[in-house]
């Protein structure tokens, strides 16, 4: 799955339903720090990008309810079965938010969480 259909999953499951994915090569990386993201007017101030900014992929892990183990790979699992993992290989930061935002954009696929 491309970064760009994870990201669109992974609104979905964070429930930003009006979310749009915004190619930002260029002027994105000047003004956000971003070279793509997820905007949506009802539920974001900002661009969203969980794959390269830990606080969107934190808060993104908070809101679904994820649980995460973090060792020489990062993993990820939910009471509904969904689970993975990611080889840090040296960066653990990146392993985790591109784990956080896998298991959402799985959870999505799976059709939603359990609340």
């Amino acid at each position: 799955m491309s970064d760009r259909e994870l990201l669109e999953m992974a609104a979905k499951a964070a429930g930003y339903d009006d979310a749009k994915f915004q190619d930002m090569e260029g002027w994105g990386e000047v003004r956000y720090g971003l070279s793509c993201g997820i905007w949506s007017e009802k539920h974001l101030e900002n661009y969203w990008n969980p794959l390269v900014n830990d606080g969107d992929a934190l808060r993104l892990a908070v809101k679904l309810g994820m649980r995460l183990c973090i060792d020489n790979r990062v993993g990820f699992s939910w009471v509904k079965g969904v689970e993975g993992s990611v080889p840090h290989d040296g960066n653990a930061n990146a392993a985790t938010r591109r784990v956080i935002v896998r298991a959402a954009a799985a959870l999505a696929d799976a059709g939603g969480r359990d609340e």
